[in-house]
């Protein structure tokens, strides 16, 4: 029985009869490795660990590149099937003398996949994945076949970011792999073409749809050939996230409907159960009440361990957006049981950052000092500097919170070191973090010119403002409370109007990113600000939208309300104010802007919303 058979087998389920029918293979076929490795990479892609492990206990004189892949996905399947590892060795021992250009393409193809697994298996902080990191770059692209396809440029165009060139010349591969039938590769190229496509649409409708179009192509190619249900998968969910992103919403739910029924039970089992599903779509969408209702019901299936990790993950996320920070430790939480070790760095990041955000400062100092601890005076591998730098960002702003000023410098000298260094290229990313720190120092410091000084440092932040989302919020928050600082010691109409642009784009990123939390603190504000103005009119529309983001959230909506009940108590007062022509200083005192701010955020910090 042929591969192709075999995997048409698994296709439909029946995976007992694979394992019976491996004698058929024959072992002496040039072809029989790479026949292996496409085989038990179909049972990857729809996740049968169990019929995995079977399948590779077959098959231990493996040779070199397959033995790596092999290895990879024996401890992989261990590993989610609740099982010890069998092995904790190096899967590729000899990385210091490997040459990848020495394999065939055939071979680059398995080559490749295994040192993405072994990359990903590398401990977060490990020198060892800048080694791997720069084997992939140099490893021919294990998509193309033979020598008809240019697949090192192809590779070094995506590592370049050249978009529009990998996009040419992956339309360009997609038509020859039709020609000869090799729908297979079909898929995974038409793949990288929307992937490549999504950096340029920019929100670009007509580009949108163009996705739209190639990830149609994608499903029709799918049902030319045994299952690629990873790219087939992608394709479903992430159709369903653009739909939703050109406020085609009902379509993309009728969408994922009609897909569910049509899949068989390799394609569902991996797509992971409907809940999921649902839950990811709206999550996608920003709807985190019908996200958090499906995601509960999800992580109660009987799903294999690392889809309940991915579940637990996205669900925490949720609840933070919703402004449940509490809720969100809570879930993170429940990664710390055993079955999940192999998530160990995810969890311990993710629980570090939500109790931070909860004002549990204490415990998140230690998470934090547990996480850089690892790595502190060492090389920072490349691919996890920007995330090593991130977390001693929050770690240094821990610290002050805290009070303690000499760790704070400790820190902020070692960050100095890494960022001084000669041939370190500065991303979007290190120069948000490097001003970010910076700036909530001088924030903190005694003396007024630190005050001007932060000033300066977030208003060129703010200027230049993108990228990471939980950076925008810190950038724009920080920068909002030094203009109301400036504002209430001044009492000028031109900072006044700066505010309103900040505290109306502190809104608008609140609802892109449906922060509950964000956008009850800018319409909150929105109304201090009016009564400033004396637009007394407009503040009750403010009030009641506020409450309505709110929700069933109790924090959040008591604010409202008590805020709302102050402004109805100090109405006659403020008209008395505007009455004697008082000037815009003393009615900015009379609002206390600046002490509403800062009681606002130590309220819902205290609460777990922040």
């Amino acid at each position: 029985m042929e591969v192709e058979e075999l995997i048409e087998l698994q296709r439909k389920g029946q995976q007992s009869t694979i394992i019976d029918s491996l004698q058929d293979l024959d072992s002496k076929d040039p072809q029989y490795y790479p026949k292996f490795c496409e085989l038990i990479i179909a049972f990857y892609n729809t996740s049968s660990w169990d019929e995995m492990c079977l399948l590779l206990g077959r098959n231990e004189d493996i040779p070199p590149p397959y033995s790596y892949l092999s290895q990879h996905l024996k401890i992989m399947a261990k590993q989610i099937t609740g099982d010890p590892s069998p092995s904790d060795r190096d899967i590729l021992p000899d990385l210091d003398t490997m040459e990848p250009e020495s394999y065939s393409p055939l071979e680059s193809r398995y080559l490749g996949y295994a040192l993405r697994f072994e990359y990903d298996k590398q401990k977060s902080l490990s020198p060892q994945r800048d080694h791997i990191y720069e084997l992939q770059k140099r490893l021919v692209n294990p998509l193309f076949i033979a020598d008809e396809f240019e697949g090192q440029r192809y590779r070094d165009r995506w590592y370049r970011k050249e978009f529009e060139g990998i996009i040419e010349y992956a339309e360009m591969a997609v038509e020859r792999l039709i020609e000869k039938e090799y729908y297979q590769l079909a898929i995974e190229f038409q793949t990288h073409i929307h992937l490549a496509r999504r950096p340029i649409a920019k929100g670009d409708p007509d580009v949108i749809e163009q996705i739209l179009t190639e990830m149609d192509r994608v499903i029709e190619f799918a049902q030319h050939v045994s299952p690629n249900a990873s790219a087939y998968s992608s394709t479903i969910e992430h159709k369903s996230r653009f739909l939703g992103i050109l406020n085609r919403f009902d379509e993309a739910v009728e969408f994922l409907k009609k897909m569910i029924p049509q899949m068989d039970s390799s394609y569902s089992r991996y797509l992971r159960n409907e809940d999921e599903m649902f839950g990811r779509l709206y999550y996608w969408n920003k709807r985190w009440d019908l996200a958090i209702q499906h995601y509960e019901k999800a992580k109660t299936e009987n799903n294999p361990v690392i889809k309940v990790a991915g579940i637990l993950t996205s669900l925490a996320q949720c609840y933070y957006y919703r402004g449940d920070t509490l809720k969100a430790v809570t879930v993170i939480e429940e990664l710390s049981e055993d079955r999940f070790r192999s998530w160990s760095g995810a969890y311990r990041q993710s629980l570090a950052f939500y109790l931070m955000r909860s004002g549990r400062y204490i415990d998140a100092e230690r998470r934090y000092r547990d996480l850089i601890e690892l790595i502190k005076d060492k090389e920072v591998p490349k691919p996890v500097l920007d995330q090593y730098l991130e977390n001693l960002m929050y770690y240094i702003m821990i610290l002050l919170e805290l009070g303690d000023g000499e760790q704070v410098g400790m820190w902020k000298e070692e960050m100095d070191r890494i960022l001084k260094a000669d041939d370190l290229h500065k991303s979007t990313h290190l120069i948000q973090i490097e001003g970010i720190t910076e700036g909530i120092l001088k924030a903190n410091g005694s003396r007024a010119r630190d005050k001007v000084q932060a000033l300066e440092i977030f208003e060129g932040l703010y200027s230049e403002i993108g990228g990471n989302e939980e950076f925008r919020r810190i950038i724009m928050t920080q920068y909002c409370d030094l203009l109301l600082l400036e504002l209430e010691k001044f009492g000028e109409e031109e900072v006044l109007q700066l505010v309103e642009k900040v505290v109306h784009d502190i809104l608008t990123l609140g609802k892109a990113q449906g922060s509950h939390t964000l956008q009850v603190q800018a319409l909150l504000l929105q109304a201090k600000l009016m009564t400033v103005r004396s637009e007394y009119e407009n503040v009750e529309q403010l009030f009641q939208d506020a409450l309505r983001v709110s929700g069933s959230n109790p924090v959040l909506s008591t604010l409202v309300k008590q805020e709302e009940e102050n402004f109805i108590q100090q109405l006659a007062d403020l008209k008395t104010l505007v009455d004697k022509s008082s000037s815009l200083k003393e009615r900015i005192e009379k609002q206390g802007i600046k002490e509403y701010f800062k009681m606002a955020k130590q309220q819902m910090v205290e609460l777990g919303e922040m």
